[in-house]
């Protein structure tokens, strides 16, 4: 991601409406499949993030979606 796109989407207010980070997206990467991808995969994580917040409300939702990886921190322990 060039400079221009960071300075684009720090743009966005710290909560922006789903349809503005679509927009951005879309603008900053031009159009290609690649995008629509990127695009498709981040309206499905929003879809699982809604999914899970409804199921287990918001605080414990948060919690799953945060939860670090143990794999990066196994790979540093036993690399260093």
């Amino acid at each position: 991601m060039g400079k221009r796109n960071k300075i684009r989407i720090a743009m966005l207010s710290d909560e922006p409406f789903r349809h503005a980070v679509i927009i951005v997206l879309r603008e900053e990467l031009r159009k290609s499949q690649e995008t629509e991808f990127l695009v498709d995969w981040v309206e499905d994580m929003w879809a699982v993030i809604d999914t899970l917040v409804q199921r287990f409300g918001e605080k414990d939702a948060l919690k799953i979606i945060l939860a670090r990886s143990a794999l990066p921190h196994l790979f540093d322990r036993y690399t260093k």
